[in-house]
């Protein structure tokens, strides 16, 4: 009988260490209460609770989740500091927090790209997926991400920043969907992304 070559119960140890630590990161990430049921208006889902559910749920927990992580990895560990963030990356890019781990949306229903959207997604998980106007009019296919820094102005308001986006027509335009406060303007089918990645999580450690 032919022996394995110890490349594969290696491989197969690295897969069960990426998917048990997928599931870690699911676990401390959402908790209990998640995937938040959305109601939908006129077809298209409520922008405004998908972003209740974004800003106030899912960043807050963002930013506590490396510190959750290093509490729960191993103990008397002798890593420097750099490798251990090396390691936090590696574990946070593996991990796949998927549209529908955060929402229970209708299936025919449509999904806004808001600002807190395109903010927190990768912007791998929405290039090519069609577009629409809340109308249900074809624009085009999603083609990248873009930020604008709007600056503070003379009555105190602080600057801030943007995530917009840009989407290519059929006749191979390309055209930006605006500096605007995106709420529902644009949308995307939600069987389109509901199994595509919901979250960036690398940036959440620095390199």
């Amino acid at each position: 009988m032919k022996r394995l070559p110890v490349l594969v119960p290696l491989l197969f140890c690295c897969v069960c260490r990426a998917a048990a630590a997928d599931v870690s990161i699911r676990n401390l990430l959402l908790g209990g209460g998640f995937p938040a049921e959305i109601k939908s208006k006129k077809g298209v889902a409520r922008w405004d609770q998908i972003d209740q559910v974004l800003n106030q749920k899912v960043l807050p927990n963002m930013r506590r989740l490396p510190a959750a992580m290093r509490a729960e990895m191993e103990k008397g560990s002798t890593r420097d500091s750099a490798s251990e963030r090396e390691q936090l990356r590696v574990m946070l890019a593996s991990s796949r927090v998927l549209f529908s781990d955060l929402f229970r949306i209708g299936e025919s229903d449509l999904f806004p790209l808001t600002n807190s959207v395109l903010k927190l997604a990768p912007e791998e998980s929405l290039l090519g997926i069609s577009v629409f106007e809340k109308s249900g009019q074809s624009l085009g296919t999603f083609a990248g991400k873009s930020r604008y820094e709007r600056g503070g102005d003379l009555y105190g308001a602080r600057a801030y920043t943007l995530v917009t986006f840009e989407y290519e027509t059929p006749q191979g335009e390309y055209r930006s969907a605006g500096t605007d406060n995106l709420l529902d303007k644009f949308v995307v089918r939600w069987r389109d992304i509901k199994t595509r990645p919901a979250l960036d999580l690398v940036p959440l450690v620095a390199p």
